[in-house]
């Protein structure tokens, strides 16, 4: 099941409000080890907390990793930065087990120093793929992607304005089209990564009840054995004829 656990989020030392809303939400006074899944995390906290929290359940690395690939591609292209696409592509390649770990620790040396970049940019959108830790690069490549495509959003309506001659106007038109550019944009980034987030969920919680239902059954089955042992027969009984009368 993909669920986690208060006393597993309080050693990530959440925010206080975040805290504070959890514990409220779920009718709680202090962590305790009762499981939680990842949508109640989602529900109540938002996607950048519930992505924090998917480096809490491992089993589930190759997903996670796929999804912050999914995010990266929608901001980052081969026109853009050169080095972004093939950085992802290995991230992957990786996670489907189509890579070698040497690959894989080679491209995420190579990539590193992006990471220190800001959100938006795109090396560190294409870098945090190859994080070592697949949870935290769903967090990190979530919000860097969503930075980056509301950026490059703003840009576009910039270039869309016409001069009207004053300065000042213009310099005031061109700040109005960036940012509202920028805010729809982003929202519609997170939007779509949540509805994307959504969607693993329920294929990974649909796949685990399945699994189960399925080892439900099988051990419903009575086993048939076969043995080797030669087979007796029934003991004979003494043939005894009719009488004749």
């Amino acid at each position: 099941m993909v669920h986690t656990t208060l006393n597993k989020i309080f050693v990530l030392s959440p925010p206080k409000a975040v805290w504070e809303n959890l514990l409220i939400s779920l009718n709680k006074t202090h962590p305790d080890d009762e499981a939680i899944s990842l949508v109640q995390v989602l529900n109540i906290a938002g996607l950048p907390f519930a992505l924090g929290c998917c480096q809490l359940i491992p089993e589930f690395d190759k997903h996670w990793r796929l999804y912050a690939v999914w995010c990266a591609r929608q901001a980052v292209w081969s026109g853009q930065y050169k080095e972004g696409p093939f950085a992802i592509a290995v991230a992957e390649r990786f996670a489907n087990g189509q890579a070698t770990l040497e690959e894989f620790e080679k491209i995420q040396a190579s990539m590193a120093p992006h990471l220190e970049l800001s959100d938006g940019a795109p090396g560190k959108t294409a870098a945090a793929t190859t994080h070592k830790i697949a949870g935290l690069a769903a967090k990190i490549v979530a919000a860097s992607a969503a930075a980056a495509i509301a950026h490059h959003a703003g840009l576009k309506a910039r270039l869309a304005i016409r001069g009207s001659g004053d300065e000042l106007v213009d310099y005031c038109n061109l700040n109005e089209a960036y940012d509202s550019a920028r805010f729809n944009a982003r929202r519609s980034a997170e939007n779509a990564q949540k509805d994307k987030f959504v969607q693993l969920l329920t294929t990974l919680v649909s796949e685990f009840s399945s699994r189960i239902g399925a080892e439900s059954s099988a051990r419903d089955i009575p086993k048939v054995t076969l043995s080797n042992a030669p087979v007796e027969s029934p003991p004979r009984q003494p043939y005894s004829s009719p009488s004749v009368t």
